[in-house]
């Protein structure tokens, strides 16, 4: 806790006076006699959702019928007295801008008295500013001297009493929340809702992890003994320095039971800001086979497997009929890693998920080409090709001539359209495009050819 006697004290012998209306007289009173303090958050200011302490002193009390009560129906009414937050970039001095400040700022609300009616506990309506001055504009609301029974109305502004704090860091979760992480892993993200300023500190690092082990101590009443042993890791801050990226000297282990550790009170001073949880890696995949878009795939109903590290899966191609053949199998994930070493036609693919290709969800798609006339399609009189393959900016189509002219279109592994245009030249660029394999087909009336390109 501060007391603002040091700052708001000050400003009352200075610049305030407390006005007090009794029988038609004006009398000044001392300030020694108000005490306010505001709870301190961090280092320095206060919290935006902090509460303010007015305190008076013997022999007065507050006048509770005219404190504008949380608790009391008619608390706003003319009959109570004001209490506003004077936000003070906005205050110039002028009457106008005191009633936008106030407004701006906040009406405060008295949230409690205490027994001897000489202390009251105010907040804001709303939420303070970050990283803002204020002040306090009073008006009608009254003291009693418990030994002349005077009574004492205050109507004054009170400037420069607290500033509060810069936005606080605030943890909010990892990327493993969203991602599980797996064997094949070595390091996750840890989010903040704002910029760190280091991640290092007199008391060590914000961020650590331990490995968690249980280990039954007497089995009559099934007690445990639960030891952490820390683990080496690297802290990087990242994305604006917003996030903290955790690199394990080693990938993570499918039997160990890990502990995140967010030292957040080294940083802001408030250990309600520390967070622990125990978390393990999923070395499990869920594999689901899709049907895909009807125009390029043969409808065929999804299966979902899951698959454990080391287990072997065997996709086979459903029966086909007259209108379809089998073309290729895909990952919409990651089709080159997959498949890169396997015959396009071949009908079953048997895959092996490691620590190296495993994904907390994999997305395979058996992909069709529709039979025209129950014959391939037509292959080119020409030899026209793609270089180079795989290519950068553009490709270059050799022996185009045929197809000057004509339109193209490029398809992605799932056939939907990336891209479409005329044929003026020999090359057509495909800079914009991802990474990844695609499709041209070349067209000049009932003429098309079809041709395969990778995209580094």
């Amino acid at each position: 806790m501060i007391s603002s006697k040091s700052q708001g004290i000050d400003v009352f012998k200075s610049l305030i006076f407390l006005i007090m209306f009794f029988f038609g007289t004006v009398l000044q009173i001392n300030a020694q006699q108000i005490e306010i303090t505001s709870p301190q958050y961090g280092a320095t200011g206060i919290a935006i959702d902090a509460n303010i302490t007015i305190k008076v002193n013997y022999p007065f009390i507050f006048d509770t019928t005219s404190l504008p009560l949380k608790w009391t129906k008619d608390s706003f009414e003319d009959s109570r007295g004001k209490i506003w937050f004077v936000y003070e970039e906005l205050y110039s001095g002028s009457d106008s801008s005191l009633l936008i400040s106030s407004h701006v700022g906040g009406l405060g609300e008295v949230d409690s008295v205490n027994a001897n009616l000489q202390e009251i506990i105010i907040s804001n309506e709303k939420s303070f500013y970050y990283n803002s001055n204020y002040g306090l504009n009073i008006s009608g609301m009254k003291l009693i001297n418990t030994q002349t029974s005077q009574v004492i109305t205050i109507d004054t502004v009170i400037l420069g009493l607290f500033k509060t704090i810069h936005k606080p860091l605030r943890f909010m979760g990892t990327s493993f929340q969203d991602i599980p992480v797996t064997c094949r892993d070595n390091s996750f993200i840890v989010h903040f809702n704002d910029s760190l300023p280091t991640y290092q500190t007199a008391q060590g690092p914000i961020v650590t992890m331990d490995t968690v082990s249980m280990v039954s101590a007497d089995s009559s009443n099934d007690s445990l003994i639960v030891t952490y042993h820390p683990i080496n890791s690297t802290l990087q801050l990242v994305n604006g320095n917003k996030d903290l990226k955790v690199t394990l000297d080693n990938n993570f282990g499918d039997s160990l039971l890990y502990y995140l550790n967010v030292h957040l009170s080294r940083l802001t001073g408030n250990e309600n800001d520390d967070i622990s949880f125990s978390f393990k890696s999923i070395s499990t995949s869920r594999i689901t086979i899709h049907s895909g878009p009807a125009d390029d795939l043969k409808p065929v109903y999804d299966t979902s497997y899951c698959l454990r590290v080391g287990r072997k899966l065997t996709l086979s191609v459903p029966e086909g009929n007259d209108d379809y053949t089998f073309e290729r199998w895909t990952c919409t994930e990651d089709p080159m890693f997959f498949f890169q070493s396997f015959s396009d036609s071949s009908s079953q693919t048997e895959i092996e998920l490691t620590c190296e290709n495993i994904r907390p969800e994999l997305n395979f798609v058996p992909l069709y080409k529709k039979i025209q006339l129950d014959v391939d399609l037509p292959r080119p009189e020409n030899n026209a090709s793609i270089f180079p393959n795989p290519a950068r900016d553009f490709i270059r189509i050799s022996n185009s001539q045929n197809y000057q002219g004509g339109g193209y279109t490029i398809t992605d592994l799932l056939g939907q359209e990336v891209q479409r245009g005329i044929l003026e030249a020999s090359n057509i660029s495909v800079a914009t495009l991802p990474s990844g394999m695609y499709f041209l087909v070349l067209r000049n009336g009932a003429k098309q050819i079809p041709m395969k390109f990778i995209k580094e």
